[in-house]
Protein backbone atom coordinates (compact mmCIF):
# COMPACT_ATOMS: atom_id res chain seq x y z
CA UNK A 1 0.00 0.00 0.00
CA UNK A 2 2.89 2.33 0.82
CA UNK A 3 4.37 1.79 -2.65
CA UNK A 4 1.05 2.60 -4.31
CA UNK A 5 0.70 5.81 -2.31
CA UNK A 6 4.22 6.85 -3.26
CA UNK A 7 3.42 6.59 -6.99
CA UNK A 8 0.18 8.48 -6.47
CA UNK A 9 2.12 11.22 -4.66
CA UNK A 10 4.77 11.36 -7.39
CA UNK A 11 2.09 11.64 -10.07
CA UNK A 12 0.10 14.31 -8.24
CA UNK A 13 3.23 16.35 -7.63
CA UNK A 14 4.54 15.96 -11.20
CA UNK A 15 1.18 16.94 -12.69
CA UNK A 16 0.76 20.04 -10.55
CA UNK A 17 4.43 21.04 -10.80
CA UNK A 18 4.46 20.66 -14.58
CA UNK A 19 1.54 23.06 -14.92
CA UNK A 20 3.01 25.53 -12.42
CA UNK A 21 6.49 25.56 -13.95
CA UNK A 22 5.05 25.97 -17.44
CA UNK A 23 3.29 29.10 -16.23
CA UNK A 24 6.41 30.48 -14.57
CA UNK A 25 8.55 29.96 -17.66
CA UNK A 26 6.12 31.32 -20.22
CA UNK A 27 4.03 33.90 -18.33
CA UNK A 28 0.95 32.05 -19.58
CA UNK A 29 -1.24 30.00 -17.30
CA UNK A 30 -1.78 27.07 -19.65
CA UNK A 31 1.05 24.91 -20.99
CA UNK A 32 -0.72 24.78 -24.38
CA UNK A 33 -0.25 28.53 -24.88
CA UNK A 34 3.51 28.64 -25.41
CA UNK A 35 6.24 26.43 -26.77
CA UNK A 36 8.56 26.86 -23.80
CA UNK A 37 5.77 26.19 -21.30
CA UNK A 38 4.70 23.08 -23.18
CA UNK A 39 8.28 21.80 -23.36
CA UNK A 40 8.83 22.32 -19.63
CA UNK A 41 5.53 20.58 -18.91
CA UNK A 42 6.47 17.59 -21.04
CA UNK A 43 9.94 17.21 -19.56
CA UNK A 44 8.60 17.31 -16.01
CA UNK A 45 5.98 14.67 -16.82
CA UNK A 46 8.14 12.47 -19.05
CA UNK A 47 11.20 12.02 -16.84
CA UNK A 48 9.38 10.22 -13.98
CA UNK A 49 7.47 8.19 -16.58
CA UNK A 50 10.71 7.02 -18.16
CA UNK A 51 12.20 6.08 -14.78
CA UNK A 52 9.04 4.33 -13.57
CA UNK A 53 8.64 2.50 -16.88
CA UNK A 54 12.22 1.26 -16.65
CA UNK A 55 12.33 0.36 -12.98
CA UNK A 56 8.81 -0.72 -12.03
CA UNK A 57 5.93 -2.88 -13.19
CA UNK A 58 3.69 -1.31 -15.86
CA UNK A 59 0.82 -1.06 -13.38
CA UNK A 60 2.80 1.56 -11.43
CA UNK A 61 3.30 3.54 -14.63
CA UNK A 62 -0.46 3.52 -15.18
CA UNK A 63 -0.97 4.64 -11.59
CA UNK A 64 1.51 7.47 -12.13
CA UNK A 65 -0.36 8.67 -15.23
CA UNK A 66 -3.74 8.65 -13.50
CA UNK A 67 -2.31 10.64 -10.58
CA UNK A 68 -0.43 13.04 -12.91
CA UNK A 69 -3.68 13.68 -14.79
CA UNK A 70 -5.38 14.42 -11.47
CA UNK A 71 -2.50 16.74 -10.50
CA UNK A 72 -2.70 18.61 -13.81
CA UNK A 73 -6.42 19.19 -13.47
CA UNK A 74 -6.36 19.83 -9.74
CA UNK A 75 -3.73 22.53 -10.09
CA UNK A 76 -5.49 24.14 -13.05
CA UNK A 77 -8.78 24.21 -11.16
CA UNK A 78 -7.39 25.44 -7.84
CA UNK A 79 -4.81 27.95 -9.10
CA UNK A 80 -6.76 29.19 -12.10
CA UNK A 81 -9.26 31.96 -12.18
CA UNK A 82 -12.94 31.82 -12.98
CA UNK A 83 -12.20 31.28 -16.67
CA UNK A 84 -10.27 28.07 -15.95
CA UNK A 85 -13.02 26.83 -13.65
CA UNK A 86 -15.63 27.48 -16.34
CA UNK A 87 -13.64 25.31 -18.76
CA UNK A 88 -12.92 22.59 -16.18
CA UNK A 89 -14.91 19.83 -17.91
CA UNK A 90 -13.23 20.49 -21.23
CA UNK A 91 -9.89 20.55 -19.41
CA UNK A 92 -10.48 17.04 -18.11
CA UNK A 93 -10.33 15.83 -21.71
CA UNK A 94 -7.78 18.21 -23.22
CA UNK A 95 -5.19 17.55 -20.51
CA UNK A 96 -5.00 13.97 -21.75
CA UNK A 97 -3.03 15.43 -24.68
CA UNK A 98 -0.36 16.53 -22.20
CA UNK A 99 0.22 12.88 -21.31
CA UNK A 100 0.96 11.59 -24.83
CA UNK A 101 4.72 12.25 -24.95
CA UNK A 102 5.24 11.19 -21.32
CA UNK A 103 3.32 7.99 -22.15
CA UNK A 104 5.79 7.23 -24.93
CA UNK A 105 8.66 7.98 -22.54
CA UNK A 106 7.23 5.42 -20.13
CA UNK A 107 6.87 2.88 -22.92
CA UNK A 108 10.49 3.56 -23.92
CA UNK A 109 11.53 2.78 -20.35
CA UNK A 110 9.62 -0.50 -20.44
CA UNK A 111 11.07 -1.39 -23.85
CA UNK A 112 14.63 -0.55 -22.78
CA UNK A 113 14.22 -2.71 -19.68
CA UNK A 114 12.96 -5.65 -21.75
CA UNK A 115 15.75 -5.28 -24.30
CA UNK A 116 18.40 -4.97 -21.63
CA UNK A 117 17.26 -7.65 -19.20
CA UNK A 118 14.93 -9.77 -21.30
CA UNK A 119 12.17 -9.61 -18.68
Amino acid sequence: MKKILSFVAIGLFAGAASWAVAGLISDRFEPFDSGSGFLANQIILAFPALVIGYSQKPVYLLLYFIAAWMGLNGYAFMAGGSEQRAWAYLGLVTTLVLLVYPFFAGLAGILFKKLRFGK
